[in-house]
């Protein structure tokens, strides 16, 4: 399941929406049609069984159980993120500022540095962060040592901002490990192959009655809103 993910990864939010709800519809219906034609091949096999109902529904309830925690903890992980960001925001706002007051030839140097930092944090951080054992990017690493050595070196030379860069690089640095750690706090590989079987159990369950071309739109619907949820 993972590979999926990194698979799409790359693509627009609307993109993935749009694709995975479209090939869930059209496999859910797919499936229930090629059900049915089974089961019509067997004269003996009843259309309607209140146990099937029964079993039917306990799939879906299942299926919406398990993406509600899901999705919870989903909710969660998106918000310690935001936090996360906004607080390395403000603390690289405070460095540049600073650095922006101190002036020096060696102070641009180091906003420089900073931004390009900035640049490597926020495109290659996040791919890698995404991917089955999250990481932080190589790049960012390198662009934040020579970061702090240039604060190390212009705290030296300027004692009246010393303690005010070297606690601001403090929290930076802390502040991007627990990006990783936010990170590393995903959704068990288990949950997605628990709700797509128990999925696919409720799309062969479709099958159960002659598809009328409603039926049809309303197996797609359902189907499409559980894969885009």
């Amino acid at each position: 399941m993972i590979w999926l993910i990194n698979a799409v990864a790359h693509l627009p939010d609307i993109v993935i929406l749009a694709v995975g709800g479209i090939s869930t519809a059209v496999t859910a219906v797919g499936i229930a049609v090629g059900i049915r034609k089974m089961i019509e091949r067997n004269a003996q096999v009843q259309s309607r069984s209140a146990l099937a109902d029964v079993v039917h529904a306990s799939l879906l309830a299942f299926v919406v159980f398990v993406m509600s925690n899901v999705l919870s903890d989903v909710r969660a992980n998106l918000s310690k993120a935001e936090d996360t960001v906004l607080r390395e925001a403000s603390i690289i706002t405070r460095v540049n500022r600073d650095l922006k007051l101190i002036g020096s030839p060696s102070a641009q140097g180091a906003r420089r540095d900073l931004q390009r930092y900035v640049q490597n944090a926020s495109t290659r951080d996040w791919k890698t962060l995404s991917r089955e054992v999250p990481a932080l990017s190589v790049e960012a690493d390198a662009d934040l040592d020579k970061v702090a050595s240039d604060i190390q070196a212009i705290a030296f030379d300027n004692p009246a901002f010393a303690s005010s860069l070297s606690s601001s690089m403090y929290d930076l640095e802390t502040v991007r490990q627990l990006r990783l750690e936010n990170a590393m706090g995903t959704v068990p590989q288990v949950f997605w192959w628990v709700i797509s079987v128990f999925l696919l159990a409720a799309m062969i369950m479709n099958g159960r009655f002659e598809m009328t071309r409603r039926d049809k739109v309303i197996v797609a619907v359902h189907s499409r809103s559980c894969r885009m949820t």
